[in-house]
């Protein structure tokens, strides 16, 4: 039989059936509001909502990327549980007379892991690398350095724009004639559904699960082109609503502190390193991921 799935509590699923477009309401609820019946899917109890409407968290990030050019002859491929992977030595700076970086801050090091693999592409330069393996906290240079992150953090209120730009670019790209699939996000993305929760019912065991219920059928459109936006473009997760805050999940599931990169037949060790839409991005910093958090309106901007 087929049912229109509503919600889950407490791994419990909370079922009706109903005719597309009909109105349900819920008996001994007083604060909720009656919910038109979006659409009839097969589901059992032990199928979540949100993995019905958005696709599961597990897709993996597409292991692919630009070759590293290495000007400084600084990789190196180690051994390791998960088969060989080569990795960026800061111990060549050293070796190489560019400069003494056993004493930099472990922050700065990421920074310049970063400088030191990047290097040569055409944006990272040489001399990027050399001044900032060459840093002075008593007198930092005023210069700015390439950064990449080797991911991004969103939110559903500050990401969406974002989807949306990416989004208005395929179909520019149509227009030229030219294959909108070139459009894609140049690093792994994750967005984190959280900031659309309100509280329309309260006072009930069945309050969470009927919030989530009210949340969807109030956002759909919205949560209708992230599903898109995650089956659309390569390197895009979505990470349902009623999972957890965006730091929460930032800090016990996107985190990997190493992050693997393959390119050909290369695997790359490479520091985990983000920036978020969001100014509590910097939570992270705890796990030793260096993360930047950037909130509000600049973040849309």
């Amino acid at each position: 039989m087929e049912y229109v799935k509503l919600a889950q509590h407490n791994s419990r699923s909370l079922k009706r059936t109903a005719e597309s477009g009909t109105i349900i309401t819920w008996p001994n609820s007083r604060a909720l509001p009656k919910i038109l019946v979006l659409d009839i899917i097969p589901c059992d109890a032990d199928t979540h909502v949100s993995n019905e409407f958005l696709s599961p968290t597990s897709r993996r990030y597409p292991m692919t990327g630009h070759a590293y050019p290495d000007p400084f002859g600084a990789r190196k491929t180690i051994q390791s549980k998960m088969g060989d992977v080569t990795l960026f030595r800061l111990g060549k700076l050293i070796e190489s007379g560019v400069g003494n970086v056993e004493n930099l801050p472990f922050s700065i090091k990421i920074l310049l892991e970063n400088a030191l693999r990047h290097a040569g592409d055409g944006i990272v330069h040489e001399d990027d690398v050399k001044r900032l393996a060459n840093w002075n906290a008593a007198k930092p240079a005023d210069d700015e350095l390439p950064f990449t992150p080797a991911r991004v953090v969103l939110q559903d209120f500050t990401g969406v724009p974002a989807v949306v730009d990416l989004a208005a670019m395929r179909s520019a790209m149509v227009r030229l004639g030219g294959d909108p699939k070139k459009i894609n996000p140049l690093v792994p993305v994750d967005l984190v559904i959280d900031h659309s929760v309100q509280v329309d019912v309260f006072g009930s065991q069945q309050a969470l699960a009927l919030n989530e219920d009210i949340e969807f059928a109030r956002n759909r459109e919205r949560y209708e082109f992230l599903r898109w936006g995650q089956q659309a473009f390569d390197g895009f997760r979505v990470v349902p609503p009623a999972t957890g805050i965006v730091h929460q999940v930032n800090l016990e599931y996107l985190a990997k502190v190493v992050m693997l990169r393959k390119i050909g037949d290369t695997t790359f060790a490479i520091p985990d390193t983000l920036v978020g839409t969001d100014s509590h991005t910097t939570m992270i910093n705890g796990l030793g991921v260096l993360g930047w958090g950037v909130g509000g309106i600049e973040a849309e901007a």
